[in-house]
């Protein structure tokens, strides 16, 4: 992934209500969830949901599969793994910069 993409991931999460379909799509696992019981779940409007959707498949962090007319969305568990060695890696050149460098 390449920073503009990583930027891209972290921005869709920095938005209250696409953390939480985030975090219940991780929790769902595998099978993911159709749209609708996402809504139903958060308490989100459908086009208010659907926006978020969006927004985290275009940052790499969902995936999405039609079942009919339902719209199934499933957690990106590969995006997600590399966000989450960037996150560390951010926290350690943070911490490092904030000790006065590598002493």
């Amino acid at each position: 992934m390449n920073e503009p993409d990583a930027l891209q991931a972290l921005a869709a999460l920095a938005h209250v209500t696409r953390l939480g379909i985030l975090r219940l799509l991780i929790q769902q696992g595998p099978e993911g969830l159709p749209a609708g019981d996402i809504a139903l779940r958060l308490g989100v409007l459908q086009n208010t949901l659907s926006a978020h959707l969006r927004i985290l498949h275009q940052a790499h962090l969902v995936v999405n599969t039609r079942e009919g007319r339902v719209i199934r969305y499933r957690a990106d568990h590969a995006a997600i793994t590399l966000n989450k060695h960037l996150a560390r890696r951010a926290h350690f050149i943070r911490r490092t910069a904030d000790d006065g460098g590598d002493n």
